[in-house]
């Protein structure tokens, strides 16, 4: 079989580059003007939509690595996209900036409660007993330093694909890369972790739960095969990847995102179950918020929309051999990704019931379109698949059983 050479450039990738760059910018204008008149609705939105896009990144990140660590080869023919999902994560660090700038210099308030002084005056003693972890400060650095892990991964595990198409296979490449991809998962592991804990967690300083790192991680998997598998039949449509992907790795595709739906479901529910079973005031309180006015409904839809739909539409065999319905239903659980994040970050705003804004629309199109145009842009510059990786052609005659 003749494979695929060229870049997505030589398809027409620069024109898709410039068309999400040119969204990004009027979504990101739109919403700094937003910022003006109301900015407590612009940071909540604007987190929503950072989380959003960044655990797309993180979930392609973190699966690439467990693709080295395994030998997986099924996905081998769309490894090479993978890795240009994972490349969004520098451009994700300098969105997040403009947001730290206005933690650490006292403007956001409204979003994190501990950092106002007048606050923690009064708060109990759970929070103050996190009080050295919650310092602005040290929160931003901590942050950079999350983004600084998933950037250098990113380039270090793109670097070795690359080199393997300029020089062929060999052994000092392969453990090279495993190298790179077991301490860097130990490392995307923690800090994915405590990233959850700061970002979405102590939004409610008072709540915890050790689960919610699981949970965020669930949550992006489950959100890069979705994006993963509209990308691809985005790229196929185009004329690439149209010989070298069949039904067959769509099938995969399908298996993966009805896995970690009901994986998703497990740690979500075993979260809820065990807060509900101890009781304790603290950790009810967040539960209590989004069961209160319209959350209730929020909260329902979520259970039916991101658990039981997605669940019965790729349940049996018929639905994930097929590529419409495989990116019909990824189009949908993304949705209820938006809604969760939303659910996560929004009754810290709104208490007795949700409020849909235009900025929560703005903020997802600047900040995904940026997203989106650095990942176009990141695939223009290589050959779409690792052309020399040696069970590449295994990978393309997969048939799924």
């Amino acid at each position: 079989m003749k494979l695929d050479t060229s870049t997505f450039r030589v398809s027409g990738g620069s024109k898709f580059v410039g068309i999400a760059a040119i969204v990004g910018l009027i979504g990101l204008g739109a919403s700094a003007a937003g910022y003006m008149s109301n900015p407590d609705q612009f940071t909540h939105s604007y987190l929503v939509a950072l989380v959003f896009w960044t655990s797309i990144s993180l979930g392609a990140l973190g699966f690439v690595m467990i693709h080295h660590m395994v030998n997986m080869r099924w996905a081998i023919v769309i490894r090479r996209v993978q890795e240009s999902v994972m490349f969004g994560l520098p451009v994700m660090l300098v969105l997040f900036l403009p947001l730290l700038a206005l933690l650490v210099s006292g403007k956001l308030h409204a979003l994190y409660p501990w950092t106002d002084p007048e606050v923690m005056t009064v708060t109990n003693e759970v929070v103050w007993g996190k009080k050295a972890w919650l310092d602005p400060n040290f929160f931003a650095a901590r942050s950079v330093l999350y983004f600084a892990i998933w950037s250098i991964l990113a380039v270090l595990l793109w670097r070795n694909s690359r080199k393997q198409d300029e020089q062929g296979p060999s052994q000092g490449l392969y453990d090279s890369v495993r190298t790179i991809s077991g301490p860097g998962l130990v490392l995307f592991a923690l800090s994915l972790t405590f990233a959850s804990f700061d970002w979405l967690m102590s939004i409610q300083p008072t709540w915890f739960s050790t689960m919610f790192g699981v949970y965020l991680f669930s949550m992006s998997v489950l959100s890069m095969w979705c994006f993963m598998a509209l990308y691809v039949g985005f790229l196929r449509s185009q004329g690439v990847l149209k010989k070298e992907v069949s039904i067959h790795h769509y099938h995969d595709m399908g298996k993966w995102m009805f896995a970690f739906v009901v994986f998703w479901a497990y740690i979500a529910f075993c979260q809820f179950m065990l807060i509900w079973y101890a009781h304790i005031p603290e950790e009810t309180e967040f539960y209590g918020h989004r069961w209160t006015g319209s959350w209730v409904n929020w909260s329902w839809l979520i259970i039916f929309g991101h658990f039981a739909l997605p669940f019965l539409a790729l349940l049996s065999r018929i639905p994930k051999r097929s590529a419409l319905v495989v990116s019909v239903v990824a189009v949908w659980i993304l949705g209820m990704h938006w809604a969760e994040l939303y659910w996560l970050v929004m009754p810290n705003l709104y208490h007795h019931g949700f409020r849909l804004h235009w900025l929560d629309l703005t903020t997802m199109l600047g900040v995904g379109g940026l997203f989106v145009a650095t990942v176009l842009w990141r695939l223009t510059s290589a050959p779409v698949i690792p052309v020399k990786d040696p069970y590449l052609k295994k990978s393309i005659a997969f048939v799924n059983a």
